[in-house]
């Protein structure tokens, strides 16, 4: 998810991280380096047990393993101050300077951080949710009863108006609109801002990944792996290289990242420094906001960002 233009992120010591400030650095509740270490010693790939989401100017991580979340950098608008009534969490998604996570035994979300448009003001109808996006002012959920999405906050471009004769499995929210996987044939639904056209999806067979930026999307097809983007494209954003298997994607302001599947390593495009890419390092987790981005390697599963 991407909102607002950022200019990087803060580590745990008040450090910055973002783009021309590339960093590596072990923020809390990562699997033990040595775990990792010992795993890729014996040619093992050891796969990150945590889940990453950035947002304007924070983080937040899920540990898989203890179902803790962290968060960490920017927090003037109290986006990383996790509240002590989240005990697990099953998911997490960081918006631009608001956080939300679902509960991983009841599947109630909780959110914090900036509510100046209502964005962490969950609905008391929405009972149980199987996927939580945070987006710019807003933040949309799949209710786990019915698979139709619920929305709040900002209402200014319709970001708050999903479709409601569908059902979904998969969501991503960017500054002022969002876009969903349907459950039954796997199609794209857009909705909210579409002065860049990123409402408007290709015709796609069959989606199988979704990402939404600033003011532009992306997706993965599922039976050829191809990435596709629509929306601004004053940087290149949504122009992809030739990518024949990607795994997953994550899209930040005016960039877009994926991890190849085979080996593991980051193709992004559009708003990227030269040379501060890690173009041969493999990852397992990747995630985008404002202008950084950030992953999980592989081998350690230290965070780099660039």
């Amino acid at each position: 998810m991407v909102a607002s233009p950022a200019l990087g992120l803060a580590a745990g010591g008040g450090e910055t991280v973002g783009p021309g400030e590339g960093g590596l650095f072990t923020p809390h509740l990562f699997t033990p380096k040595a775990k990792a270490e010992k795993a890729h010693k014996k040619g093992k790939a050891y796969a990150p047990s945590s889940e990453l989401t950035l947002g304007g100017g924070h983080y937040c991580l899920l540990d898989h393993e203890t179902h803790q979340v962290s968060c960490h950098g920017r927090n003037d608008q109290g986006q990383t101050d996790v509240p002590t009534s989240l005990k697990q969490a099953g998911a997490i998604s960081a918006g631009e300077a608001h956080t939300c996570a679902i509960e991983r035994e009841s599947e109630a979300v909780t959110c914090w951080g900036r509510n100046d448009s209502g964005q962490t003001r969950v609905p008391p109808n929405l009972k149980r949710a199987a996927a939580i996006a945070a987006g710019g002012d807003f933040t949309c959920a799949i209710q786990a009863e019915s698979g139709f999405i619920l929305c709040w906050g900002g209402h200014g471009f319709g970001q708050t108006s999903p479709p409601s004769e569908e059902t979904f499995e998969e969501i991503a929210a960017g500054t002022h609109h969002a876009c969903a996987i349907a459950q039954e044939t796997a199609n794209i639904s857009c909705w909210g801002a579409d002065n860049q056209g990123q409402s408007r999806p290709p015709p796609i067979k069959k989606a199988y990944k979704i990402a939404a930026g600033g003011d532009h999307s992306c997706t993965i097809e599922k039976e050829t792996s191809n990435v596709y983007c629509w929306g601004e494209n004053d940087r290149g954003q949504a122009t992809p290289p030739k990518i024949k298997k990607a795994a997953s994607i994550s899209l930040g302001l005016k960039q877009s990242c994926v991890i190849h599947k085979e080996t593991h390593r980051v193709e992004c495009w559009g708003a990227i420094e030269p040379g501060r890419l890690p173009t041969t390092t493999p990852f397992g987790r990747l995630a985008a906001g404002g202008y950084a981005t950030c992953g999980l390697m592989l081998a350690t599963n230290e965070l780099l960002c660039w």
